[in-house]
């Protein structure tokens, strides 16, 4: 038996997800100084390893580190479980154009279930700003395990717990 979604997110897919449009928006509109930072710390972890050629970032909201990513060559995958998120994603990915890496896909993904056979994977899976949304351990624990299904080797997450 499943464990129910997550309390952060309520019951359903509707209630799993909180990035409307309105939302999806004002989190568009954040400051670039963070994903700068956020980039920062991403960039240190792969210094001293071969850039990935394929990224999959999920949940990617907006688009903003995959562009990092797709800006340096590498081939990304942009997942994310909302609809309004995923559209902004699309249009990042839209507007790095021929200057970029190839894009693999801009798709919904729901990190709770668990990835068929065949899933794709990648040199690297991304998963920034979503873990501290999950309201157990066990829920955190099946998602980690999707991610790291989806990886042929290495997973970043970030994970913001106040203390």
């Amino acid at each position: 038996m499943s464990e129910p979604p997550s309390p952060a997110f309520g019951t359903g897919y509707a209630g799993r997800t909180k990035y409307d449009a309105a939302r999806a928006a004002r989190y568009a509109a954040r400051p670039a100084r963070r994903d700068a930072e956020e980039w920062g710390v991403v960039a240190r972890l792969l210094a001293d390893v071969t850039f990935p050629r394929t990224v999959l970032d999920a949940p990617c909201g907006t688009g903003r580190i995959a562009a990092r990513f797709l800006a340096r060559g590498a081939a990304v995958r942009l997942a994310d479980l909302s609809p309004d998120m995923l559209a902004l994603a699309r249009a990042t990915a839209d507007a790095a154009g021929d200057r970029a890496g190839p894009v693999l896909g801009v798709e919904r993904l729901d990190l709770e279930e668990t990835p068929p056979a065949d899933a794709p994977r990648h040199d690297l899976v991304v998963c920034l700003r979503f873990l501290h949304h999950l309201g157990t351990e066990a829920l955190r624990a099946r998602v980690l395990a999707s991610l790291a299904a989806r990886s042929a080797a290495r997973v970043i997450v970030s994970f913001h717990h106040p203390v």
